[in-house]
């Protein structure tokens, strides 16, 4: 639309163009003719020039969407700062590399995400896909890009934990399971409590198994922790034979091994809890 100046210059320009052309030779006639089109083409005139938009949201809001808008989307990054490593239960540093997952937006602290990578195939306990990427937390910053419909959001079953955060975000807090319900909750992090009835290292590969049960190791509920996460406890292999006979609060992934049967793992005694 014209405004109300644009018409009354534009009605003047036409009207002088009209006198001229009757009162002037024809050499000049031609020239306010070839003048007069070029600009019209140009629009400078006859056209008001279109107006960019620019739209702002998070990259888990999800903004109305019309297709007739053409604009330039500045998108901030996400500011997780209250957003925590669903596998530790601890926050991030500013600028510190982590890892996200592009498919439910959970993040990873790189020594997570290569816990993950080695026992869980690189699975988000999140989602279950193996879509995570690498990137760095921190200060929000506007990058631009195409204007497209946002994904939509996930949905998940309560009883794994999940709930709508913030700004879309999904928040992960591990549900307390008995032992009766570990099998449910395979490759998922959860909360174990119980009591420690023996301690064990293998012979073979210098693996821990933290026994819940009494029995061969296929057949019982254990706490498993790999000889490459034994210098992330305090006081090593001492830390962890000094679980047995206390009980315990482990926040960990539930895996069941073909071999070895159901067992909940760990990678740092920050993981571990103990209660007596």
């Amino acid at each position: 639309m014209f405004s109300p100046k644009e018409k009354r210059a534009a009605t003047v320009f036409i009207i002088v163009a009209i006198l001229a052309l009757a009162l002037a030779p024809i050499s000049i006639v031609l020239t306010i003719i070839t003048i007069i089109l070029g600009l019209a083409a140009s629009g400078s005139i006859l056209y008001s020039r279109k107006k960019t938009r620019v739209l702002r949201w998070h990259e888990t809001d999800s903004p109305g969407y019309r297709s007739s808008v053409a604009a330039q989307i500045l998108v901030a990054k996400i500011d997780i700062s209250d957003i925590l490593d669903p596998v530790t239960g601890t926050g991030f540093d500013d600028g510190e590399v982590a890892w996200r997952c592009t498919t439910c937006q959970m993040f990873y602290h790189d020594q997570t995400y290569h816990f993950l990578r080695d026992q869980n195939s690189s699975r988000c306990v999140g989602c279950g896909q193996a879509r995570l990427e690498r990137t760095r937390v921190g200060a929000a910053e506007e990058v631009p890009i195409k204007p497209e419909r946002p994904a939509s959001g996930f949905e998940f079953e309560s009883r794994y934990g999940f709930r709508r955060g913030p700004r879309q975000q999904l928040v992960f807090e591990p549900p307390v399971v008995r032992l009766s319900e570990v099998a449910q909750y395979t490759g998922h992090v959860v909360y174990f409590q119980g009591k420690v009835v023996e301690v064990q290292k293998s012979r073979a590969t210098s693996t821990y198994c933290v026994k819940f049960q009494r029995g061969p190791w296929p057949r019982v509920f254990k706490l498993v922790i790999f000889p490459n996460y034994v210098d992330n406890f305090a006081l090593g292999g001492q830390t962890i034979t000094d679980y047995e006979r206390k009980t315990i609060r482990v926040r960990g992934l539930i895996q069941d091994h073909p071999e070895w049967g159901l067992e909940i793992i760990v990678y740092s005694e920050n993981e571990i809890t103990v209660l007596d």
